[in-house]
């Protein structure tokens, strides 16, 4: 069995409105939006942190922003 090729794209202030693969037409982003057709898309997240900076590190190390 052959391992998954996984690419996480953590944008800053990258919200669903504004990219064009959620339905925003005002805004032209082929390149995710061709990422976001041939693979997944998530509807639903959730952020342990309003900030990007302590989310990122959550991310990372798996500690809270707190720790």
């Amino acid at each position: 069995m052959t391992k998954p090729n996984i690419l996480i794209v953590m944008g800053d202030d990258h919200t669903c409105r504004a990219t064009g693969c959620y339905g925003n037409p005002d805004f032209q982003t082929p390149h995710i939006d061709r990422l976001a057709a041939g693979g997944v898309r998530f509807s639903q997240a959730f952020a342990n942190n309003p900030v990007c900076s302590p989310t990122r590190a959550t991310y990372l190390t798996g500690l809270t922003p707190s720790q």
